[in-house]
């Protein structure tokens, strides 16, 4: 292991101090002072759930984290995601059957699981339309499990007055159960003041929160202003954060709220003589958002507390024992002077859990440079993880002056001793560099390739066996795009073939890899109908679209869907039409307007049968 790596616990300390919080008001509720002072030295095993909401109650998300996880809290967040899979596809007979499941292991006997059982049941009453007061019950449960020793009478006064603390620290989805109370007491005997609302808004622009934590709660604000009757004064500053709210939900990709934001913008807009046809693109880009919606079967309407899923996630044992291998190391060798051998062979049938130092010296002695819970680059700074957040946001819009702009602060920030920060910037400045036609394929293509031997045998790896890092994928992709354009078609679909088997062969679940493996699915169907192979493109971008919603993940989605709409369009498909539409409005509706422009001119073309039947 590299000297001198930090791990979360420094930058959990380093957010916390920075802010002037202290660890008593950071825990209240989820965790003793003396618990985050160890997670902070690195002293005890990390509950992956905790750290999530500790860094929520920050305002920082952990989206843009990886974590290696035991099998047992990996199952809990898959239970997660199931739940709300079955409430958003109103299957909520098969939610509550999970939940029960959920409330029997014996890890959710605490607090923040507590919460979430509590919360699911009040959305699902929400929906099935149960008894209000059976309703806030559940959320009053919900709320006292992580905030009893915060909303006492005080707190409650304030909140009826317009104010919350900024020095009570609460996450996203903390406020969104304040949220979430309040509409449910709408036009009822419990109905509660208006200024609850402007407390939470108040609130949330004096709180420093990035903007993922900051668009899981902020639209629904914004909708319950709308819906909380504002006075004429307040009319203009409703419609300038409802602009705020698509601006945010744009940029952070998402769907959630997305639908009712864009109806309530158009609402206020049209109220005050706005251009026509500005408010029939808006409508025009909701109504091709829900008919996806409708047609993948998620239903996203009175999903409140809606989570979105952007996660990456890998499994101890399956870590271990893939990399083993791989390396051609015994079990014998690999358990030397750190555990039983027995002990590893527990482990890797995922009969038993490391603790975080025994996994980090194994991986270490595989040479694999992984902890319980890491940034994908080596930092102890959390601008950096926004910064390359930011960067990939201008990779993927194909700004890319902006990108190289972003990869020079970047490379200010890291520290050029660790690898990892050596393979990202070394690949980095590649991609940009050919994507501002400075290099040509073959020299990116070199220095691509050299990036990559820093850290996997190209020669000797079997790419299909081989657990591939963040940063690895990213390389292998550029790659392929760049031998397709180079018509290597064969050499682009089997490495892209390979990685999908890695993750394929993964046994977690595809939306806690949807970052990289959605880009690998995506550029292996654009290679497949690129190459009027239709059917396999389809599915592969049918099955990346189900991921994509039940992610709540909407930038993607265009890409996938032209994708099948030129499928469809090879094989004379009528159908292709509504493909084509939905595509483009999306496209536009997130920004990505450099696929958009490639659209426009193509479905402009004379030879295009199509072109009276769509609205552009």
């Amino acid at each position: 292991m590299e000297e001198g790596r930090k791990g979360i616990g420094a930058l959990l300390e380093r957010l916390r101090t920075e802010q002037g919080c202290t660890m008593e008001q950071l825990g209240r509720g989820i965790c003793t002072p003396s618990q985050i002072e160890k997670i902070e030295k690195d002293e005890q095993s990390v509950d992956p759930f905790l750290i999530d909401r500790l860094f929520g109650r920050l305002g920082k998300s952990t989206e843009r984290l990886e974590y290696v996880l035991p099998i047992e809290a990996y199952e809990l967040y898959e239970f997660r995601y199931l739940i709300q899979t079955n409430i958003c596809r109103r299957q909520l007979g098969e939610a509550e059957e999970l939940l029960k499941a959920y409330e029997k292991r014996k890890s959710a006997n605490r607090p923040l699981h507590r919460q979430f059982i509590a919360q699911e049941r009040a959305q699902i009453g929400w929906l099935t339309g149960q008894k209000k007061e059976e309703i806030l019950a559940l959320l009053s449960q919900a709320m006292s499990e992580t905030m009893q020793t915060v909303m006492g009478s005080a707190f409650e006064e304030a909140l009826s007055h317009g104010w919350i603390d900024s020095k009570i620290k609460l996450s996203a989805e903390e406020l969104k159960l304040i949220l979430f109370r309040w509409e449910i007491s709408r036009a009822s005997v419990y109905e509660r003041r208006a200024e609850e609302i402007w407390a939470v808004l108040s609130y949330l622009k004096r709180k420093e929160m990035d903007d993922s934590e900051f668009v899981k709660v902020f639209p629904y604000v914004v909708l319950l202003l709308g819906k909380s009757g504002c006075l004429e004064e307040q009319k203009d500053a409703l419609e300038k954060e409802t602009k705020r709210a698509l601006s945010i939900l744009r940029d952070e990709g998402k769907i959630a709220y997305m639908p009712e934001i864009l109806e309530q913008y158009s609402k206020l807009l049209e109220k005050r003589g706005a251009d026509r046809a500005f408010l029939c693109m808006l409508r025009q880009e909701r109504k091709s958002l829900l008919e996806v919606c409708e047609f993948y079967g998620i239903h996203l309407e009175k999903i409140s507390l809606f989570e979105h899923i952007l996660r990456r996630f890998q499994l101890d044992y399956e870590l271990i024992q893939k990399t083993r291998q791989e390396r051609g190391i015994s079990q014998e060798k690999l358990s030397d002077g750190i555990c039983e051998l027995p002990t590893i062979s527990r482990i890797e049938r995922g009969h038993r859990s490391p603790r975080d130092k025994n996994l980090c010296r194994i991986l270490e002695r595989l040479q694999k440079d992984r902890r319980r819970m890491d940034t994908i680059i080596e930092t102890d700074s959390y601008e950096v993880v926004r910064l390359k957040k930011k960067y990939n946001r201008m990779l993927l819009r194909a700004h890319t002056q902006e990108a190289i702009e972003v990869l020079q602060e970047l490379e200010r920030y890291l520290n050029p001793k660790h690898l990892r920060n050596q393979q990202f910037l070394k690949a980095e400045w590649a991609k940009v560099n050919y994507a501002a036609k400075k290099w040509d394929a073959d020299k990116c293509l070199k220095e691509l390739e050299s990036a990559l031997r820093m850290t996997m045998d190209v020669d000797g790896t079997r790419l299909g066996k081989h657990v591939i890092s963040v940063e690895e994928n990213s390389i292998l992709n550029e790659m392929v795009l760049i031998y397709n354009e180079q018509n290597h078609v064969e050499k682009a679909k089997e490495i892209l073939r390979l990685e999908l088997q890695c993750f394929n062969d993964s046994k977690v679940c595809s939306v806690f890899q949807i970052m990289e493996k959605g880009l690998v699915q995506s550029n292996l169907a654009t290679v497949y109908e690129e190459n009027g192979i239709t059917k396999e493109a389809i599915d592969l971008s049918r099955k990346n679209n189900q991921m994509n919603l039940e992610a709540g993940k909407g930038n993607t989605l265009g890409r996938s869907l032209i994708t099948i709409a030129g499928a469809l369009e090879q094989q004379q498909d009528d159908s292709c039409v509504a493909y084509f539409q939905w595509g483009m409005d999306l496209l536009k509706l997130y920004k990505i307007d450099w696929r958009y422009e490639i659209m426009v001119e193509y479905v402009n073309r004379s030879e295009f049968q199509y072109r009276d039947k769509l609205i552009m």
